[in-house]
């Protein structure tokens, strides 16, 4: 298991500007995108030392 994020540091792995490679994140920025003009939501929940958790929820039509 991971070490886990800080809740503060969440939005920043959406933005591959903060990261030191550019293909960090751009995965995740465009899944988020890509949810979200379809009604869905991507959300991220850390805790240190007990790991991250990436919930992705799609509407069922």
């Amino acid at each position: 298991m991971g070490k886990g994020i800080e809740q503060p540091l969440v939005e920043q792995v959406f933005n591959s500007s903060n990261n030191l490679s550019d293909n960090i994140g751009v995965g995740l920025t465009l899944t988020k995108a890509i949810l979200k003009q379809h009604g869905g939501k991507l959300t991220i929940n850390g805790e240190p030392g007990k790991g991250t958790y990436v919930r992705i929820q799609i509407p069922f039509q």
